[in-house]
């Protein structure tokens, strides 16, 4: 108990140094958006993504503003702007002559004027890494005393965004831990993606995987992939995307196992304008092995994000995993799960 209880000591801290340090790189605040109420906000725009635009502020901290309520945006920041036909345009924000209305300047004396329900998504593009940084932070904690059971859960995913490449890097972690067993559920992952085309992109990503449920002490893997962004609008985000997998396996009974499988994955992010405003959101992936005929393993997870105020989120989340072919003859073939946590966004 004394080991899980010292990860938590070092999961609190380290919560507290990030968003201390992520503080203090936090860019000049030179942007301004106006509402069509007259209410004007000198801020830095972070991003535009399933209709609401998040900027950082000086005195608020960072606030979500509803797309269709923002008049006037100005920023000197070289943006990409993704159109609503997929188009992606990379420049500066200038205001324009009528509400509702934007001049996007993308070259020496190349401006154009569009309107701003035209425009789905908007990234940060920034040569400052600090300053490009996005990404967010969960916490979870309970006990029974029952059965003197401690489950702790982490999660943490951050991501880069230069002009064609989407840099991100993710950690979950679920251990649960009593007198009797410890049941660990644990992934780090980096992941690259290339957008070449208006809807599509090529994805590697390569981590290390741990499900001591269905048998799993390590697993090393690697998948190169393709994609295809099905939808995009104002409140949601559809992708699809598939290809191979090669990976190096080792149960808990000692074995070593090397595999190729196919990878059918697929995304969905819905966000709801509500009070408090919700984000839902839901992975799920299946893996055919082209080694083992008849093996399919396959993950399904979903997380539903309550923001509780700014920059700090309640979140609900509940994970689905299954091999019908495990490696160990003493395996689980299904593990599943549900997770409660605080959250910090930045």
């Amino acid at each position: 108990m004394s080991k899980l209880l010292l990860r938590i000591l070092f999961i609190i801290a380290y919560l507290v140094i990030s968003g201390t340090f992520i503080q203090l790189k936090a860019g000049a605040k030179t942007d301004t958006i106006t509402m069509y109420n007259g209410d004007k906000v000198t801020c830095e725009i972070k991003q535009l993504s399933l209709g609401r635009l998040q900027v950082k502020t000086s005195d608020m901290g960072t606030l979500s503003v509803k797309w269709y309520k923002v008049a006037y945006i100005e920023s000197k920041q070289v943006l990409e702007i993704v159109m609503h036909d997929r188009t992606k345009v990379y420049g500066k924000l200038s205001k324009a002559d009528s509400a509702g209305y934007v001049v996007i300047s993308s070259g020496l004396m190349i401006e154009e004027v569009y309107q701003m329900i035209e425009i789905v998504s908007i990234s940060q593009v920034s040569t400052k890494f600090w300053k490009g940084l996005e990404g967010s932070i969960d916490y979870g904690l309970s006990y029974t005393k029952g059965t003197n059971n401690l489950q702790s859960n982490f999660s943490s995913s951050t991501k880069y965004r230069t002009n064609y490449f989407l840099h991100r890097f993710e950690i979950n972690s679920i251990i649960s831990d009593n007198s009797v067993t410890r049941s660990r559920k644990q992934d780090v992952t980096y992941s690259l993606s290339y957008y070449y085309k208006k809807r599509a992109f090529l994805g590697y990503s390569g981590g290390w995987q741990q499900n001591t449920e269905l048998g799993i002490d390590n697993r090393i893997l690697n998948v190169l992939s393709i994609g295809y962004t099905a939808s995009q609008s104002k409140s949601n985000l559809l992708l699809f995307s598939t290809g191979a997998s090669l990976n190096i396996e080792y149960d808990n009974e000692n074995n070593k196992n090397q595999n190729l499988e196919a990878v059918f994955s697929t995304s969905y992010d819905l966000f709801l304008f509500a009070n408090p405003k919700i984000t839902i959101g839901l992975t799920a992936s299946l893996f055919p092995s082209i080694t083992t005929w008849g093996r399919v393993r396959s993950d399904v997870n979903t997380k539903i994000s309550w923001e509780i105020f700014n920059d700090f989120t309640f979140g609900f989340s509940f994970y689905l995993s299954s091999d019908n072919q495990p490696t160990s003859t003493t395996a689980s073939t299904v593990d599943w799960g549900t997770t409660t946590s605080i959250g910090y966004t930045f």
